[in-house]
This record gives structure tokens, C-alpha cells and sequence, in this order.
């Protein structure tokens, strides 16, 4: 199912009520641009990310249609257009969610049946020195590289899930790292603990700190350092001999017990109050 542009699209969703046999197609979205002046050979690469994806035909046409725009109409109350260039957020056969940027949309006709698909570049996540996936100590988005491991894939539209955008993760060492911003996930932050605001830390204090867990890290600072507005901090962890006390005691033996912190990073102060060693916390 294709249009001319995105009006003609929406004014399909008119006819539908007429033919529900079309309704199915419709749902999965509209092919937006002439058709006529589209036609491709599909390369041999091509070929072979169709016919290893499931879903998508064994046989293959010698020609298929190219268009730049596909149209959804469910996903918002005035449907979603997408656009070559744009990054989407796509799900693998695996159910993994993925971030891609959208080459090109293609339909293919095999035994008078259209197949509507999206032609990728699927990004891969940056990877930390203990080799997990990277977040933004900011934001939180996941940080991902538009230079290295990137693959083709070519997949049905039903697996665009949404828009995403990229911005510049600021890295000199690794100038490919872009942060996302999955503007359009389902579940947005909303607890406290998404919320950052200007904190200026003093040497003793117990405080919070936005990790990659959904709850905050406590810590107690050693020291500050005023030019590069960072602090060095000392990790607690909650007392395991005392299980039904919510007391904190300071990481021992592991590398990870001590950091060096932006202040950006430091959500507030941790309320509660010292038990000897260990930290009556209120959390």
C-alpha cells in the first residue's frame, strides 16, 4: 500500500471502512512516494538479508520499489511519519531492541503479495572496560557507535518500533560514540531519583548518586575538587550481617570501592546518621 504523499495517506484511512481486507496492510503503514520512478534491482547483498530474515519472502522478485518515507497511522493520534536518514529504534527476531538509521524503504511483490521492509545501518552499543553497555552519566540514554561493528539489515515495518535521536557523546578518544535520546519509549524517569540538579559536595558527606541502577549509589566524600567540579568518593553497601537493619558499610577489596565523581552526577544528600562505622540510612 503506497501513496503519494502523507495527505493521500491519511485520506486512505477513509476507504478502509469500504475494504476491510486492505485494513491489515493499512495498520503496518503506508509507503509514502511516486512509485513509478522507484524501481530498483535488488543488489546481491540485499538478497541475502531478505532470505535470512523469517519473515520476509524465500523467493525474491528481479525488481522492487524504493521509497523514502513510510507512514504509520497508529502510533500517535495524527500517525507517525518516518524518513530516510531518521533513527528508529528496531526489534531483532530475538526481541532485542536496537538503534538504527533508516537507509531506505522497499516493497516487494511476490505472487501478487506485498511485502513492506526497511533497510538499516543497526548501530551497536559502546562498551565500558569491564565490556557493558555504556549510558550517559547525564541522561542516562544508552551511549551507541556509528563507527565500528555496524550492519546492514533489511526487516519488515512491523519492526519499527519508534523514533529515537542521536546527539554528540562528546568523547575525543572515540569521536563514533553518540548518546540516544528514546524520546518516545513507552515508561519516561519519573522518580526522584531521574531528577538532577546543581549539588556542591563537602569533604564527609553522604550522599546519592545517579548510576546505571535504577536506584541511586551512596557514597561518602573523601575529596573535592573545585576546577574539574568532581569529588572523590567512597561506596557503601548495605551491611549483609545485619540484614534486617538498613545500615551501610563501606566497600572493602573490590577496585570499584573508590571513584572520582562529576557533580552533575550527585543527586543529594543521603539522609540519616552514623551508627559507628556504619550508615543508618533513611532510604
Amino acid at each position: 500500500m503506497c501513496a503519494k504523499s502523507v495527505e493521500a495517506a491519511k485520506h486512505i484511512k477513509k476507504l478502509i471502512a469500504t475494504n476491510p481486507e486492505s485494513a491489515s496492510s493499512f495498520k503496518e503503514g503506508v509507503l509514502v512516494g511516486g512509485m513509478l520512478s522507484s524501481e530498483l534491482h535488488l543488489s546481491e547483498e540485499d538478497i541475502g538479508l531478505i532470505m535470512s530474515h523469517p519473515s520476509l519472502p524465500s523467493v525474491l522478485p528481479d525488481m522492487v520499489f524504493s521509497f523514502r518515507s513510510l507512514w504509520k497511522p497508529d502510533q500517535t493520534p495524527q500517525g507517525m511519519l518516518y524518513r530516510k536518514g531518521e533513527h528508529v529504534v528496531l526489534l531483532d527476531n530475538a526481541n532485542e531492541q536496537y538503534v538504527c538509521q533508516v537507509e531506505q524503504f522497499l516493497c516487494l511483490e511476490v505472487d501478487g503479495k506485498f511485502s513492506k521492509t526497511v533497510k538499516v545501518l543497526k548501530y551497536s552499543s559502546a562498551l565500558d572496560e569491564e565490556g557493558n553497555p555504556m549510558s550517559d552519566p547525564y541522561s542516562g540514554g544508552l551511549v551507541i557507535d556509528i563507527t565500528t561493528n555496524v550492519q546492514v539489515l533489511i526487516a519488515p515495518v512491523t519492526a519499527i518500533l519508534r523514533k529515537a535521536m542521536l546527539y554528540n557523546y562528546n568523547d575525543p578518544l572515540h569521536p563514533g560514540r553518540r548518546t540516544v535520546l528514546d524520546f518516545q519509549r513507552e515508561s519516561l524517569p519519573i522518580t526522584w531519583g531521574d531528577i538532577q540538579v546543581p549539588f556542591l559536595p563537602q569533604v564527609g558527606d553522604m550522599i546519592l548518586i545517579k548510576g546505571d541502577d535504577p536506584d541511586p549509589w551512596l557514597a561518602k566524600v573523601l575529596t573535592v575538587q573545585e576546577r574539574t567540579k568532581t569529588a572523590k568518593v567512597w561506596y557503601y553497601m548495605k551491611d549483609v550481617e545485619r540484614p534486617s537493619e538498613n545500615l551501610y558499610v563501606p566497600y572493602c577489596g573490590t577496585r570499584q570501592a573508590q571513584d572520582v565523581v562529576l557533580w552533575d552526577s550527585i543527586l543529594c544528600h543521603s539522609s540519616g546518621e552514623w551508627r559507628g562505622d556504619a550508615w543508618l540510612s533513611d532510604m
